[in-house]
């Protein structure tokens, strides 16, 4: 028999991201939101995610929610953004190069976990922090992966100006380092996520 497809990583992840947004609300209005989808067929989806919540949010405060949701131009919108929510990838390199503040949060199947925890070998998940050895922006996992706990990161992120400069300087810093040995940076930060 076929196995069932993957769940697509924005099914687990929007209604997180949806969620710490519309926390971060609550705590602070002016805030505004933009989320990125891959294609056509996720701003769909994430569109159908965010239908109850906007009605709710609208219904309780009497304001438009401030999501706005694009597929395209992705990194454009990180950017321009003041701090980013993101999933553990690619693109967490591509924020740091960007210089952008990030909240890094990933969360799979349970089965998906279990393994991973007894394939990989390093105790970091984002490419900033596996580069520099170092807890240099947050990471948040499964259970954890919760707006309650995702949203004072997120407002750090964009509040703490001290911390912003620190982080700013620091991404600089290994800017420079991966434009003089980029191939073995790279490759050393594959080797400490497997372990190796």
């Amino acid at each position: 028999p076929q196995a069932p497809p993957a769940r697509p990583e924005s099914a687990t992840m929007g209604p997180v991201v949806i969620d710490t947004a519309i926390w971060c609300l609550r705590h602070d209005p002016a805030i505004e939101f933009v989320m990125q989808a891959l294609n056509s067929e996720r701003y769909q989806q994430l569109s159908q995610m965010l239908a109850a919540p906007r009605i709710e949010y609208e219904h309780e405060t009497g304001r438009p929610l401030p999501i706005t949701l694009l597929t395209g131009h992705s990194q454009t919108a990180m950017a321009a953004a003041d701090a980013v929510l993101m999933a553990s990838g690619t693109t967490t390199l591509e924020a740091l190069l960007l210089k952008r503040p990030m909240v890094v949060v990933y969360k799979m199947a349970p089965l998906s976990a279990w393994l991973l925890r007894r394939l990989v070998k390093s105790k970091f998940i984002s490419l900033p922090n596996l580069l520099t050895g170092a807890a240099l922006v947050p990471e948040v996992l499964q259970d954890d992966a919760r707006a309650d706990v995702l949203g004072p990161l997120v407002l750090d992120a964009l509040k703490d100006i001290s911390h912003r400069e620190q982080l700013m300087a620091k991404f600089d810093a290994i800017h420079r380092e991966l434009a003089r040995n980029a191939s073995e940076r790279a490759a050393d930060a594959l080797l400490k996520l497997i372990g190796l």
